[in-house]
């Protein structure tokens, strides 16, 4: 049993993954995570990370949307994909 499993079964620990990279987070979520929260940073990161694996989201923010708009659009997109 690993460290998490453990946390998340004989332990009242409630644990959430912080991030939106898919695999680690699906690894969470078989490890007890019971949620996940992101902020605009970790966002950034994923989709640098994996551009390929979000490149359909990407493009579909209006490429004349710039700067705080922007990376709230990227971020809706990115958790949109979380809630369908």
């Amino acid at each position: 049993m690993n460290y998490l499993t453990y946390l998340a079964t004989k332990t009242p620990t409630v644990w959430w993954h912080d991030s939106a990279n898919q695999a680690q987070a699906h690894a969470a979520f078989q490890n007890g995570a019971v949620g996940m929260t992101t902020n605009p940073f970790l966002i950034n990161q994923t989709l640098r990370t994996n551009p390929d694996q979000w490149r359909a989201q990407m493009k579909a923010v209006d490429p004349s949307v710039v700067g705080d708009e922007r990376a709230i659009a990227l971020m809706h997109e990115v958790l949109s994909f979380w809630t369908t």
